[in-house]
C-alpha cells in the first residue's frame, strides 16, 4: 500500500512537494481553495524576496 501525501496549497512549494512526492512513489494529493498555482505564484512570477 502507497502511502499518501495530503498538501496544503498549491502555489509552487505545494505543488514542487508533491512532485517530489510522488516521484518517491508516494501519492500526493493537493488541496487549494482557488485555482491551483493562480495566487501568489503568478504575482511572485518565480521570484522568492523578503517582505519588509
Amino acid at each position: 500500500m502507497r502511502r499518501t501525501l495530503l498538501v496544503l496549497g498549491g502555489g509552487i512549494v505545494g505543488l514542487s512537494c508533491a512532485f517530489e512526492a510522488l516521484k518517491q512513489g508516494w501519492r500526493a494529493i493537493v488541496v487549494d481553495r482557488g485555482e491551483i498555482g493562480g495566487q501568489a505564484s503568478g504575482a511572485a512570477a518565480g521570484m522568492l524576496a523578503p517582505f519588509l
